[in-house]
């Protein structure tokens, strides 16, 4: 007990710790070299308070691993899939499609593709929930990205990437079947938080030891945090923030422990360096969007006010404003950066190419990546999901990606003023509002890079949020639920 009281009292010293580790890297980043140890040495401090919340993490942790099935154990292993990638050119592809980590990756998703299968053969009531609700819709999506591979330029390519979204999502619809499934939906979705928090653990740590590797150099803004093993590229690494960013204050205001309130600031802190660190401008921008929607629904008015009045303070002071203005262009010069880093360019590129084949595209994960850009590139995407959708795939496959993507947003936003049957409407609400926020902030992000039309985090954060508005309104027509939908990790 005295040691809990001492890691409550030390919450404080957490925050004032991790927000001089920031004014430092704000404020004296083009002071020397010298202001390194100054930040180790805060960030020693803030991992040093640490030691007194991760110990009640591991045991929560522990909890729900308990809680888990083996359906779950396979979603890890599909996690880790997208994260098993080398940086190669369309030339690399064609010469040698299969090197050593992808056929980690193949190996994996064949054994995960193998147990769904015989698992089918016996439990017909898998292929039932694949073909209802919102879940069916993106099954419908997954046939015609298949079907791409027919006309595809690289129809290998295409029917194994096509192949990875639909074990996805008939690993999401294998859950589903449960009698149970609320309840195996909310243990996934705590276990894809722990999942990125891991992951985001993993490149801190990688930091530490390799900052050589992990930090890239950018000029007036000096440094970008990334990740080395897994590959971790910025812009995904500050979205992984903004995600448990999101996470973390929505637990920390619905929490009715003191200690579980201090571990989840302590996680929020860590997570706002990342997001911060990594300069990943979208999450910067999406995170305090997502977070004012959070507040507001938990009818914390006055928050937003407050922190909206402190900003524009903030901003009226020249040499803040001047500091913000050079971390956003981050030493762009002023045309690349209102090009949004030349996006605007390739997507009037694209749109020219999508005009040319607008029905069913170019091949699906393919067809993007032997379009020649003016710059004589071949990209590896189109920073844009829907854009990349409709140059693969064409308007069969943008319909029901879609239709999909506005059937989360209205399924969860439905969630909030319906209460379900045999639960108490406060413990929905919690989980909803807390998936409203990540949908924020994939939002943001699809606007600006690939999420869910392909194997990614975001297509299984998505598959989740799917089924979990899907499964809410099945509950809402009479389907009873039993136990406690929301029995956090991190209570």
């Amino acid at each position: 007990m005295t040691t809990l009281l001492k890691g409550q009292k030390a919450l404080p010293v957490a925050g004032i710790v991790i927000l001089n580790l920031i004014n430092a890297y704000l404020i004296l980043l083009n002071k020397g070299a010298w202001y390194f140890p100054v930040i180790v040495f805060m960030g020693l401090v803030y991992i040093s308070i640490g030691f007194f919340v991760v110990p009640t993490a591991f045991g929560k942790v522990k909890e729900l691993f308990s809680e888990l099935s083996w359906v779950h154990f396979l979603w890890i292993l599909m996690f880790t899939t997208p994260f098993m990638v080398t940086m190669r050119s369309v030339y690399q592809l064609t010469e040698n499609a299969v090197d050593t980590i992808r056929l980690i990756r193949i190996t994996i998703v064949l054994t995960v593709a193998t147990i769904i299968f015989l698992v089918m053969l016996k439990k017909r009531g898998v292929l039932r929930k694949l073909f209802r609700g919102l879940i069916g819709v993106m099954a419908f999506y997954g046939m015609i990205i298949f079907s791409s591979g027919f006309y595809s330029p690289f129809p290998l390519l295409t029917f194994w990437k096509a192949f990875e979204v639909i074990i996805s999502i008939l690993l999401i619809a294998l859950i589903l079947s449960n009698p149970f499934a609320l309840l195996e939906v909310r243990k996934l979705i705590n276990l894809i938080w722990i999942l990125l928090s891991v992951l985001m653990f993993i490149v801190w740590i990688e930091a530490l030891l390799f900052p050589v590797l992990a930090f890239r150099n950018l000029g007036s803004i000096n440094i970008q945090l990334r990740g080395i093993l897994p590959i971790v590229h910025p812009n995904r690494l500050g979205q992984i923030g903004a995600i448990l960013g999101v996470v973390c204050l929505c637990r920390v205001l619905q929490s009715k422990q003191r200690w579980a309130a201090a571990l989840y600031s302590w996680l929020l802190f860590l997570s706002m360096a990342t997001v911060i660190l990594a300069h990943a401008r979208v999450s910067i921008v999406a995170f305090p969007v997502a977070a004012a929607v959070v507040l507001l629904l938990h009818k914390r008015v006055g928050w937003i006010g407050f922190t909206f009045l402190l900003s524009i303070g903030l901003l009226l002071i020249p040499e803040v404003f001047d500091y913000i203005s050079r971390f956003f262009v981050r030493g762009q010069d002023i045309d690349l950066f209102m090009s949004m880093s030349n996006r605007t360019n390739f997507w009037k590129f694209a749109w020219n190419r999508i005009q040319q084949s607008p029905v069913y595209g170019y091949g699906f994960y393919a067809g993007h990546r032997i379009i020649n850009a003016p710059y004589g590139e071949y990209g590896s995407n189109m920073d844009n999901t829907f854009v990349e959708v409709l140059l693969d795939v064409g308007i069969i496959g943008f319909v029901p990606i879609v239709i999909a993507f506005i059937g989360a947003w209205k399924g969860i936003i439905s969630c909030i003023s319906k209460q379900s049957l045999g639960e108490p409407s406060e413990q929905w609400k919690s989980l909803t509002i807390e998936l409203i926020g990540v949908m924020v902030i994939i939002t943001f992000r699809s606007l600006t890079g690939p999420t869910f039309q392909m194997n990614d985090m975001n297509l299984l954060i998505f598959l989740s949020i799917l089924a979990y508005a899907q499964k809410r309104r099945n509950l809402r027509k009479g389907e009873a639920v039993i136990g406690n939908v929301y029995s956090s990790p991190y209570p």
